[in-house]
């Protein structure tokens, strides 16, 4: 062959990266068809379904139901949106039927994460020269979630890369404008590096490049602290919460593509930019721009509190996590949802190489 299996699996798993991230409804659907094959595959090859895939999918059906009881549900689109989510319980069987079909998977998605690195280079860079438009260029899909996809992979292979990938990545991400994968870059790197005083020298580096990003770069220099947009939105959301939430509410959530009326607050900068500008007076739990709130809003603390346990089970960098649900709908992104389920499956296959190792190591001992 001309190409490599392995580099061949890289080009397809970055075709189908693009694909899902750029077609919302038709993604999840392909999504949701190749990790169901996917887990049907693993299961007949002797492989049981996974506990947290069960539990999250009785958890999100007592929502479900919770919701056709007490709420009407006022968009289709919104219900199959918000319970997106149960697809993040599914595709890591793709990651792991991935797996049994190629020789070094973590080449596969080290060489991913690199095309996609310069996918994110190039194609921003010539938008912004040649377009004169800064982000959200061509066939990247959301510029944000693209981000986020390379701050993962950024995570989990930081010391595959080279120093002239490391700063490549700043670049796109840079390109890609997501402030909030800009600091996430910062704190990779201090967790990630060891030595000391580079650690000490990656806060100095970070805090000063971000001050500048964010107040000159991003012209936030004249804006108050409680009017920047993402505080704005959780004073709202908090509010609507405490008025509105029954204690059934806060456990198993408030409604599942409903329509929440009455949502507003008497800060006028608020309501021009989210209800006029941003949400067009309708108001969807998706909308938050907050992961947590969403979660909450859908299926209650029980779910926050399972989803917590879920990823730490696969040893899942919470910090960066937390990071990007605070900002925005993560799991709303069909691409970032594949990239969590095949990071999901590459960490179960690092715990079995750990304790395969651990299990020759005794056993020499003896």
């Amino acid at each position: 062959m001309l190409i490599k299996k392995d580099k061949l699996y890289s080009i397809l798993l970055v075709l189908l990266i693009l694909f899902l991230s750029n077609f919302n409804i038709g993604g999840s659907v392909l999504l949701f068809l190749i990790s169901m094959i996917s887990c049907f595959y693993i299961i007949h090859i002797n492989y049981l379904l996974n506990k947290y895939s069960l539990i999250a999918i009785s958890i999100i059906i007592c929502s479900f139901f919770l919701t056709l009881n007490t709420n009407p549900i006022n968009s289709l689109f919104y219900l199959l949106a918000e319970l997106k989510i149960i697809l993040l319980f599914f595709t890591f069987y793709f990651g792991l039927f991935l797996q049994k079909k190629v020789c070094n998977y973590e080449s596969i998605l080290l060489n991913t994460s690199k095309i996609l690195i310069t996918l994110s280079f190039i194609v921003p860079l010539y938008g912004l020269l040649i377009l004169h438009v800064y982000r959200y260029s061509s066939f990247l899909g959301l510029s944000i979630y693209m981000a986020y996809n390379i701050i993962l992979l950024f995570y989990f292979f930081y010391a595959k890369y080279s120093l002239k990938w490391k700063m490549l990545i700043f670049i796109s991400l840079l390109l890609l404008g997501s402030r909030t994968a800009l600091i996430l870059y910062f704190i990779v790197v201090f967790f990630q590096q060891k030595n000391i005083k580079f650690k000490i020298f990656t806060i100095i580096i970070s805090i000063l490049f971000l001050v500048y990003y964010l107040l000159i770069f991003r012209g936030m220099e004249n804006q108050s602290f409680e009017n920047i947009n993402r505080v704005l939105l959780i004073e709202a959301t908090y509010s609507y919460m405490i008025n509105h939430f029954e204690l059934v509410n806060y456990l198993f959530g408030y409604g599942i593509g409903k329509e929440l009326k009455g949502y507003q607050t008497l800060n006028e900068a608020f309501n021009s930019w989210f209800l006029g500008d941003f949400t067009k007076y309708h108001v969807f739990s998706y909308a938050f721009h907050n992961e947590v709130f969403r979660l909450l809003y859908d299926f209650g603390l029980i779910f926050l509190i399972f989803l917590y346990a879920f990823f730490k089970q696969y040893h899942f960098p919470i910090i960066v996590l937390l990071f990007m649900m605070l900002t925005n709908s993560v799991f709303f992104a069909n691409g970032t949802i594949l990239i969590i389920g095949l990071l999901i499956a590459y960490t179960k296959n690092q715990q079995r190489d750990v304790n395969n190792e651990r299990h020759y190591s005794f056993n020499t001992y003896i």
